[in-house]
């Protein structure tokens, strides 16, 4: 059996939360998904997310040629990614029962696409070269709410495709010490965003970070100008999670019941088309909304399909006592600021 070298870094990343300061439904597309319009904005409110990426090549006992690149070293690691694979664990803490912990979860969905196409760009550079093994484990410390309105599965899968994406590169920077005659490659940027297209909506936008208006499926993203870095942003949640697909069920039968036509207006900052649908059967949220109001917020909305509501501050003192104000009531509460 051939003796294995491997190759191992690790990287972490914050998987920052979002807020929707606007959030338009256009109408609904034929394969079911929805268009959308909404201004989205980072907040430093995050996720720990640390990857660990092991590679491992069998090595080369023998004098004999490998394919394309002539004779190696004596003991060089050759690989020939027709026959890489990757192995992937992901620890979640603190681990809940609304979390799932193994191949089902975002996270995991996110690992194997990078690996997926890291082989496939690997192979670029090293046409027939095999067995490659990636041993990849990620562990992600949970801060965000689960179905929370703030893209906390997103963020995470988004923090995962960067820190493999740096990752790999450190570990494949290693390798190609002993193999300089390689031409080493990775996913582009944009087959990164392509990825995150792929696995959901939000993705992209948490791949990227800092203020864009999200067209498409989420998927469109244009540079807009982001809060003020000094705004004191406070979240409040009622410690109940609220389906995305249920919300937007919900509007399309409204809309279906109004004929059926389009939402064309325009996207206007603050209104949130799913508000109406998720405070209806949760009238909780439009008291936390009126509660931040009359607590000092200049704006308090609800985030994607909620329940979480954000109140806007320019005073940290009145955003730091009118959190506190919420977690005395038993509700969920962070103070946060937009994020870069």
């Amino acid at each position: 059996m051939p003796k294995n070298t491997s190759f191992a870094a690790v990287t972490r990343e914050k998987a920052r939360a979002k807020i929707n300061l606007s959030l338009r439904v256009i109408g609904k597309k034929p394969d079911g998904y929805h268009d959308i319009m909404s201004a989205m904005q980072s907040v430093t409110l995050h996720d720990d997310v640390v990857a660990r990426v092991e590679l491992r090549a069998p090595v080369c006992r023998n004098s004999e040629g490998v394919p394309g690149y002539g004779a190696p070293r004596r003991g060089a690691p050759c690989i020939d990614l027709g026959a890489s694979t990757a192995n992937i664990s992901l620890s979640i803490y603190p681990r809940s029962a609304r979390v799932p912990q193994g191949a089902q979860n975002i996270a995991h969905v996110a690992a194997r696409e990078y690996a997926r196409h890291a082989f496939r760009a690997l192979g670029r550079g090293m046409p027939g070269w095999r067995g490659l093994e990636a041993y990849i484990s990620v562990s992600i410390r949970k801060r965000i709410p689960i179905g929370a309105g703030l893209a906390g599965g997103s963020a995470d899968a988004a923090a995962v495709l960067r820190a493999l994406s740096r990752a790999f590169e450190a570990a494949l920077a290693k390798y190609a010490q002993s193999q300089p005659q390689l031409k080493l490659s990775l996913p582009t940027h944009a087959e990164l965003h392509g990825m995150a297209v792929s696995i959901g909506a939000d993705v992209p936008f948490c791949l990227r970070g800092g203020a864009a208006m999200a067209k498409g499926v989420g998927d469109l993203l244009t540079p807009i100008e982001p809060l003020p870095q000094d705004m004191h942003i406070v979240l409040v949640n009622p410690r109940f999670a609220v389906s995305t697909r249920w919300a937007f069920d919900v509007w399309d039968a409204a809309a279906a019941e109004a004929g059926g036509a389009a939402n064309l207006a325009p996207c206007l900052e603050y209104v949130n088309d799913l508000a109406a649908v998720t405070a209806r059967a949760h009238p909780i949220v439009d008291r936390i909304r009126l509660a931040l109001l009359a607590q000092g917020a200049n704006v308090a909305q609800m985030t994607g399909s909620g329940p979480t509501v954000f109140g806007l501050f320019e005073s940290e003192a009145v955003a730091r006592a009118a959190c506190e104000r919420a977690r005395k009531e038993g509700l969920w509460a962070a103070l946060c600021r937009p994020a870069p």
